[in-house]
This record gives C-alpha cells, sequence and structure tokens, in this order.
C-alpha cells in the first residue's frame, strides 16, 4: 500500500506557527546550553552573576537535561574507591535539622541565629563516633536543593586521622575537582592547605552520592601540620560580602573572625591583625619592604600569590576567602589557599582584586621572586603533564559515584564536559604564563659629561637583569698600566644625585681582542611598574621604569670612546634582550610596642639607653659591670652587643633584652656574668635571639637567675633564655629558678648547649623545638620540676654525656616525630627516665637509668600522630619501679643491656651494675660497633657493664 503524503498541510496558517515556534524555543534552548557551557561557565564571577539572574529555571533545565543520564546506566555497576561515611540521625534531631534548614532558607543566608548542631552518629572504616551536624555555605546552592553542603564536628576532641572538623561540599560548588587539583599544586610549592578528599555518604541508610570532603579551619588542623594550635588563624567575618561587597578586610580589624585563638592574649584581641593593617598603609617603598618583612612571611606569600596565578583564580579577594594564621614562633601572618577556585587561562595574570597582593606586587624584588617561581613551574611541560595526570586520576577515582548520585543537581553530561574544559586549561593556562615571561625589553641612551649617567628603560611582564656594561674603544687604544676608566654606581634612592646612599656596580676588565672595556654587573635587575587600575578585577598596566646609573671618571675629555653598550638578560629565563641602543650623547648633568627599635641606627639606640656605649662601630657594650634594667632593651639589626666579664646585669620585674643582632656575652671561670632580678622574689622577663641576623651569639660562663617568659613584637618567648631561627652557642652556663615554661627554649634554630647546669626550674629545664641542629653535651640537670630535656621535631639532635637526677616528670622527652641520638647519659631519681612519644624515633646507647618510677616510655599521646619506636644498645636500667613500659602502638628494640627482671631480647642480661663514684666507665662487652654504625666514630668513652658512672654530687 503506498502512503501519499498531503503537502497541503504545510499551507495551513496555524501549523506554520507551531512549527516556527518549536523550531524557535529549539534554536533557543540550544543556544542557552552552549551559551552556559561554553561561555558563562568558563567565568567564575560571570557564572555568579548568571546564577542570580536566571537561577530561578536552572533547576527546569538541569531536570530535563537529567535525561541524558540515561546513557550512563552501565557504570552503575561500575565499583568505587571511594571512603564511605555514614551518619545516623534520630528522628527529633532530623526534625530540628529540617527547621535549622528551613530558617536558613527563608533567611537566604546562615547566620548567628541559625547556625545550629545536631547531634548525629558517624561510622566511618568499622569505627563509630558521637558527632553533630548543620548544613554549610555562604550561597543558596549549598542549603535549598535535596543535596545539601555539610559540617560535621567529632564530639569529645575525637579525630579521624587527625581531623576533628571537617566539612562535606557539593562537588560542584568547587569546580567538581577542581579545588582538590588547586591543593595538590599548592602542596608541591611548599603551602599549608586543609586535608582534602571525595567520599561516599550515607544518611540513616540512603545514599547521599559524592562529597568533597575538606578539612575545617581548627586546633588540630594547625597542631597536625606542626603549627601551634593555640595561636590566631583568622577569615572573613561571615557577614562581610552580605553587608557590602566593596568591603575591605584590609582596612579595618572588624571585618576578620577568628578559628583559632592565641591563648596568651586576650579573646578579643587583634594586635596582630591591626599591625598587618597598618603595614599596608604605609607609601614609602623602602619602609614598606622593611615592615612587611616584620610581620608577613613574604617568602611564603608570593608562593601563594604565584599558585593564585597558576589556577588563574581571583577568587580570594579583598572580602572574602582569605586565611591568615599567625605564626607566633616567628612573628608572623602565613596565608592559606582557600576556596581558589579555576578561572578561565586567559584570565590577566596581575590585576586589582586584592589590597595585599597590589602591596607586595608594588616591590619590584617580591614581583621578581614571584615571577621566578611561576617560571620554575611553567618553564617546561614536566609540571603540566603531572598536574593533568593528577587531574585525570581525580576524576577517575570519583566519577562513576557521581554519575550514579541522582541527588546532584547537575547532569552527567555537564560534568564530563567541565572536566574536559578544565584539564584543557591546565596547559592552556600555564602556556599563556610562559609566554608572558619571555616579555622583557629595554632601551639604553647614554649622557657624557662631568658626571656621566647611562639611563635604562625596561618594560615587558619579566625583568631584565643588566650583565654588562661596555665600553668600546677607538681602534688602536691601548690602556696604560692597566688603568681601568672609573666606576659605575648605581642611582639606588633615583634622586638623580650621586650621593653616598649610591651603590657600586661593576669588576672591570679589559678585552684586547674586542678592544674594550666590560663592567660585569653581577645581575642587576629591573622590572617595568605595574600600575594599579582603580578598577576592581582590572589588569595591571605595565609601565616603562626608568633606571640610571652614573659614571666617574675624571679623564672623560681625553677618552677615546667610541661606543657604549649595554648586555642584558631576561631576568627569568635568561634569554638575551635585545636593546635598543640610542646614540650617546654630550650633556651637562647636574603583642608591637617596641616594633619600630628592631633597625634603630647606633646613635639612637646609645641615646635611648645611657647605660651603653659604642666600642668599635656596631659594636657596644654597658658602660659599668653592674646594670641595672627597668625597661626592656631591643638590640637592633646589626648592632652586636658585647657584655664583659664580671658584669652584673639586673633586670626589673617583666624586663626583657630581646635581640635581632649578635650577642656576645663571655664570662670567664674567676669573672662570671650574672643576669638575674632587680627586685628579690619578682621574676624578669628573658634574654631572647629573634632571627637569623642574632646568628653566632654565644653565652660562656653566663648565669641566668629567677627569670620568666615575654611576648615581644608578635613573638612569644617561652623561656627564661629562648632563640628563634637562629644559631647560638651556650657553654658553662647555669639556669636557675626559671618561672615559665622552660629555662631554656629554642625553636627553628642550630647551636651547642654544653657544659652547663640546670637546677630547681620550675617547669622544663631546656626544651628544643624542631631544631635543625643541636648538640646537647656534658650538662648537668637537678631538681627541675618537669623534663630535663624536651625535645619535638627535628633530626641532628645529639644528646651526649649528661647527668640528670630529681626530674619531676622526664630525664629526657622526645616527640613529634624527633630523631634523636641519646648516648651516655645518666638519669637517675625521676619520674620517667626517658620517654619516646608521637612518631619519635630514638635512638639510644650506653645510658644508664636508675632509680626512676619508669625506666623508658614508650606512648601515642597525640591522636594526629603514632606511638614512639626507641632502639637501646649497651645501657643498664635498674631499680626504676618499671623498667620498660609501652603501649599498644609503641615499639622498643634492646640489645646487649642489662635490665633488672630481664627483657625479651636473648642479648639482654640481669646483671647488678656497680657504680663509681669519680664517674669513669671502664666496661667491657655489648656492642661495639654500635656508635660507629649510628655515628660514623671509631670509639667514644663509653662502654657497658662491670661499672657504670654515678651522679656527681658536686654543684
Amino acid at each position: 500500500m503506498k502512503i501519499k503524503f498531503d503537502r497541503s498541510l504545510f499551507n495551513k496558517p496555524f501549523l506554520k506557527v507551531i512549527i516556527f515556534v518549536g523550531i524557535a524555543w529549539s534554536i533557543l534552548f540550544l543556544g542557552f546550553v552552549y551559551y552556559f557551557f561554553n561561555v558563562i561557565s568558563k567565568d567564575v564571577e560571570r557564572h555568579a552573576l548568571w546564577e542570580k539572574k536566571i537561577g530561578w529555571m536552572i533547576p527546569a533545565v538541569n531536570s530535563v537535561l537529567k535525561i541524558s543520564n540515561f546513557f550512563y546506566f552501565p557504570t552503575l555497576f561500575s565499583p568505587s574507591d571511594l571512603p564511605e561515611y555514614r551518619i545516623f540521625i534520630e528522628d527529633d534531631e532530623l526534625e530540628e535539622l529540617n527547621e535549622n534548614i528551613q530558617a536558613v532558607v527563608q533567611a537566604g543566608a546562615i547566620t548567628d541565629e541559625n547556625k545550629d548542631f545536631v547531634g548525629i552518629t558517624l561510622e566511618y572504616e568499622g569505627e563509630s563516633y558521637e558527632a553533630k551536624l548543620r548544613v554549610r555555605g555562604d550561597s543558596y546552592m549549598h542549603w535549598r536543593y535535596p543535596k545539601k553542603s555539610w559540617r560535621i564536628e567529632l564530639k569529645d576532641g575525637e579525630t579521624i586521622g587527625g581531623i576533628n572538623e571537617f566539612n562535606l561540599i557539593i562537588p560542584e560548588d568547587r569546580q567538581y575537582v577542581g579545588e582538590q587539583y588547586s591543593n595538590y599544586v599548592a602542596q608541591k610549592l611548599g603551602l599549608l592547605v586543609p586535608h582534602s578528599e571525595f567520599i561516599q555518604l550515607e544518611i540513616n541508610g540512603k545514599n547521599q552520592g559524592v562529597y568533597f570532603l575538606v578539612e575545617q579551619w581548627s586546633k588540630e588542623f594547625l597542631e597536625r601540620n606542626e603549627k601551634g594550635g593555640e595561636s590566631n588563624l583568622y577569615g572573613a567575618s561571615d557577614d562581610v560580602k552580605a553587608i557590602n561587597p566593596d568591603l575591605n578586610l584590609f582596612n579595618d580589624v572588624r571585618l576578620w573572625d577568628k578559628y583559632t585563638s592565641n591563648d596568651l592574649e586576650p579573646e578579643n584581641s587583634y594586635a596582630d591583625i591591626a599591625v598587618l593593617i597598618e603595614t599596608l598603609k604605609e607609601n614609602d617603598p623602602v619602609a614598606f619592604k622593611e615592615k612587611i618583612e616584620r610581620i608577613l612571611d613574604v617568602a611564603a606569600a608570593l608562593k601563594w600569590q604565584a599558585h593564585s596565578v597558576l589556577m588563574a583564580s581571583r577568587h580570594q579577594e579583598k572580602n572574602h576567602n582569605i586565611r591568615l594564621y599567625f605564626d607566633r614562633t616567628i612573628g608572623k601572618f602565613i596565608l592559606i589557599p582557600w576556596d581558589v577556585g579555576q578561572g578561565r587561562p586567559d584570565t590577566p595574570i596581575d590585576s586589582n582584586y586584592n589590597p595585599l597582593v597590589n602591596k607586595l606586587l608594588s616591590v619590584p624584588e617580591y614581583v621578581q621572586r614571584r615571577n621566578e617561581i611561576l617560571w620554575d613551574y611553567v618553564k617546561d611541560d614536566e609540571q603540566s603533564k603531572d598536574d593533568q595526570a593528577y587531574f585525570s586520576k581525580t576524576v577517575d577515582q570519583m566519577k562513576a559515584e557521581f554519575y550514579r548520585d541522582y541527588k546532584k543537581r547537575p547532569f552527567n553530561l555537564s560534568f564530563d564536559f567541565w572536566n574536559h574544559v578544565q584539564k584543557r586549561w591546565i596547559k592552556e593556562r600555564y602556556m599563556l604564563i610562559r609566554n608572558a615571561l619571555k616579555e622583557s625589553e629595554a632601551s639604553t641612551f647614554m649622557e657624557l659629561g662631568n658626571l656621566s649617567m647611562l639611563h635604562i628603560v625596561t618594560n615587558g611582564f619579566a625583568g631584565v637583569s643588566v650583565e654588562k656594561i661596555i665600553l668600546e674603544m677607538e681602534q688602536g687604544f691601548k690602556p696604560e698600566n692597566g688603568e681601568i676608566p672609573g666606576q659605575f654606581f648605581w642611582d639606588k634612592n633615583q634622586n638623580l644625585i650621586w650621593d653616598p646612599e649610591d651603590e657600586t656596580m661593576g669588576a672591570a676588565s679589559w678585552n684586547e681582542q674586542k678592544q674594550q672595556f666590560e663592567f660585569a654587573m653581577d645581575s642587576l635587575i629591573f622590572n617595568a611598574e605595574r600600575i594599579i587600575p582603580e578598577g576592581t578585577l582590572e589588569t595591571f598596566a605595565l609601565k616603562n621604569s626608568h633606571h640610571h646609573l652614573f659614571w666617574v671618571y675624571p679623564k672623560l675629555s681625553t677618552f677615546p670612546l667610541k661606543n657604549v653598550r649595554v648586555e642584558m638578560v631576561n631576568s627569568i629565563t635568561g634569554e638575551s634582550v635585545i636593546v635598543q641602543e640610542d646614540p650617546m650623547r654630550w650633556t651637562e648633568n647636574a603583642t608591637f610596642e617596641y616594633w619600630d627599635r628592631m633597625d634603630e641606627s647606633v646613635d639612637l639606640f646609645l641615646k635611648r639607653h645611657p647605660s651603653l656605649v659604642a666600642v668599635d662601630g656596631q659594636v657596644i657594650t654597658f658602660n659599668s659591670n653592674e646594670v641595672t634594667l627597668s625597661e626592656t632593651l631591643i638590640v637592633p639589626v646589626g648592632i652586636e652587643l658585647d657584655i664583659q666579664p664580671g658584669t652584673v646585669l639586673k633586670l626589673g620585674p617583666g624586663v626583657s633584652m630581646i635581640s635581632y643582632g649578635v650577642i656576645k656575652a663571655l664570662g670567664t671561670i674567676e669573672a662570671p656574668i650574672a643576669i638575674q632580678s632587680a627586685i628579690a622574689g619578682q621574676p624578669w622577663g628573658v634574654i631572647g635571639l629573634a632571627g637569623k641576623d642574632s646568628s653566632g651569639s654565644r653565652f660562656d660562663n653566663v648565669r641566668l637567675d629567677n627569670g620568666k617568659d615575654a611576648y615581644i613584637n608578635g613573638v612569644y618567648y617561652s623561656g627564661m633564655f629562648a632563640a628563634h631561627s637562629t644559631a647560638v652557642d651556650l657553654n658553662y652556663c647555669s639556669f636557675t629558678q626559671a618561672n615559665a615554661d622552660d629555662a631554656v627554649n629554642l625553636k627553628n634554630s642550630t647551636g651547642k648547649i654544653e657544659n652547663s647546669y640546670f637546677y630547681n626550674n620550675h617547669f622544663d629545664a631546656l626544651d628544643v623545638d624542631f631544631p635543625l641542629d643541636i648538640l646537647i653535651a656534658e650538662n648537668r640537670f637537678e631538681d627541675n620540676g618537669n623534663d630535663a630535656i624536651d625535645v619535638s621535631g627535628g633530626e641532628k639532635i645529639l644528646i651526649l654525656n649528661n647527668r640528670i637526677r630529681g626530674s619531676g616528670d622526664k630525664g629526657i622527652s622526645v616527640g613529634e616525630a624527633a630523631n634523636p641520638f641519646i648516648i651516655n647519659n645518666l638519669i637517675t631519681d625521676g619520674n620517667i627516665g626517658i620517654a619516646v612519644k608521637d612518631s619519635a624515633e630514638a635512638k639510644i646507647a650506653h645510658v644508664t637509668i636508675l632509680r626512676n618510677g619508669v625506666g623508658v616510655a614508650l606512648y601515642r599521646k597525640k591522636k594526629l600522630f603514632q606511638g614512639g619506636m626507641a632502639t637501646i644498645y649497651n645501657s643498664i636500667l635498674w631499680e626504676n619501679e618499671v623498667e620498660v613500659e609501652r603501649d599498644p602502638d609503641s615499639t622498643v628494640n634492646l640489645h646487649f643491656s642489662s635490665v633488672e627482671g630481664g627483657f625479651e631480647d636473648e642479648s639482654v642480661e640481669e646483671r647488678e651494675p656497680q657504680f663509681k663514684s669519680d664517674g669513669s666507665s671502664l666496661l667491657s662487652g655489648g656492642n661495639s660497633d654500635i656508635l660507629a654504625t649510628w655515628l660514623g666514630v671509631e670509639s667514644m668513652n663509653v662502654s657497658f657493664l662491670g661499672y657504670s658512672p654515678e651522679f656527681n654530687h658536686e654543684p
């Protein structure tokens, strides 16, 4: 049968209208889809703007587009390796949670009034945890739809992998795997980031799909990353952006909130933020650079900014997503990446989005360093390929679970499309940065006169490095007696005047073959000036940067100079720069009270402290052998304070001496130096060394008594004597009656503590935190309130030939992944002889541990670490109430030793030792090779069995 089509139907007007409208709507719909995913979705800022305008129709569009999920049906049976979290909520708690969510939806935001938690039970890897839960998120997409974002906090200080509080975020809020990729890059740059991963979530037996788990800001987060948990960690106040998007965090301390607080300050103290804000107001470039480096870890900040550039992100802006941690061990802020986001690859590298970034990039040295960080990352395809591989691997790990997530808003095609686009952007972005860093240009002009001046003008995204200034001579010229034609001086202060502040540049040599003088400039680097636009997100403009060098040569009028050339290279890539040369011409030229004291001049320093007198240049000393200080003394950078033998330094209550320069206190046995209280019974503060410029300080035969602690210029000094990030030696000193946490505290430092005496200090005698290279040798510790020696972190640690008696807690405490060698020490009459805890690993040999409560204790104290581990050779454990005590997380290997009651190793004997009062050790047996194996030494004056040293009772 033949079917005949009636073409006359098309002639009916109503049918024409229906067909036209159908085609038009199809075109509009497909056009919207194309525009949304190819234009709007590629720009984070525009995406947010459009969601506000058309957000009401996106659910409907998604519902239609989710029909395409049918094609992903086979993936429903794909395995998933994502961790599983199960939440159980009682009916009454669930009802309260739903009421809270409804209140948030009605308010249009999460506020203090509706930020309520409900109790839950959380199951993970077979363990059950009591916890509490609430919704979280700045925008409605987190709590308006069936799939919501959550904040979870475990109760009673419990942790999962060292994490107590975390967020479960809908993946589309963080561009699916975009934030995980961002964190990966940040970690490769050495930046601190919270833990994050993708997980499966189930609530009351119902699958909730895949979530992005990210650690919440907390004390545990800081401690897990070897930072002080009792320190200030700041973010923007919740209401800043909602109140006014034009508010600037860096203008007002009231716009900040704390996630964690400094326990040494009142809860409402924002002094450190106030100093940062005040520093950003400094308009003098030199003064700003000096001040910002005192309050901000600039090296880390430049990595943080380079990370944003790599991500094409401007999401850590002036009013949100800023996380600032104040490290009170160094007195500086550290920036932490957060909610970075990945922008379009053609996003401008430098634009006006963050006032702190603007200020940093106003310093040419910081621009240079930031660009070096970027170049090191993008100079070839190695990092790009690695990042793309990581991106793909992360997508593969979570996509199966995402495909079958029926609660999510996005449809699967959008997930695949977005991941494809983002991965492509990685390569495109890195290539854009690489090409930008290759851009540098320069021109020169030489003015010849009584005082000649070489003008150099630079531009381009990267700077230029001046390698050589070449003076081409007329044919046949020969220098007489090796004479060099004058000297070049860089006009460092750019005042166009040759003055003492200008810097001598270049070592000259004569090139006979080329008939020219060559002045090597030692990589003098110039960067183009960056002009900050007024409009937010507008691109920085590059402006010609003008620099000048004076050429001083009295014989110029008779000097047969043919031409002046300047050889320059790109300061980032090292490639040669084509220099545009204008012809040379003859012309005629014509906790912060003491913050400002760190860089005082010698004259001002001496004027402030009449008790001091100059010895030689930058070296000063006290003008009397008995000095009383009623005010804290700050020794500025570059000044050396010498304390003469026999000096008695009396400090008033709470008075300290903090040195940013070197201190040399070299007493003698006959004439020791004494540092003590000016008023009996009232403790003074600390003797503190701060920073690398104090390295080289030394204290010999110094007696410190009745000091305490201090919090000065943003740094907390917990010891009567404290050294932070420096190098110091202590020899033949005594430390008695310290009133704070430590008698001596060293942080991130190197040095030697030898032949010294620690007696009757209220708490720890010697506390060493994360040392770089430390020797603790030939010291005596008696009757100290807590630990005699407390070591946390670090590897190059040698504790040798010390005598320890009567410690209130531990003779030697080793924690937080420290790896010391403990050799030939005598530890008696304390609570615990040696404690090894929290992922520490101690190598112990030739020690005598006698009459303690516990000889050797190994345990796990902090949940974010593992247990302790000790390897012990050639040692004696005798007359301790418990010789060896360990928990299930810890291990001990004990060999060739004498232990009362024996031990499981067959090389361990139970032989009662005999002690000699003179401290000599003339013993045989044990493992004679262990010290050579550990330390690479042939022999030491140590041995095992027979006789062992008894404590020397002489003071």
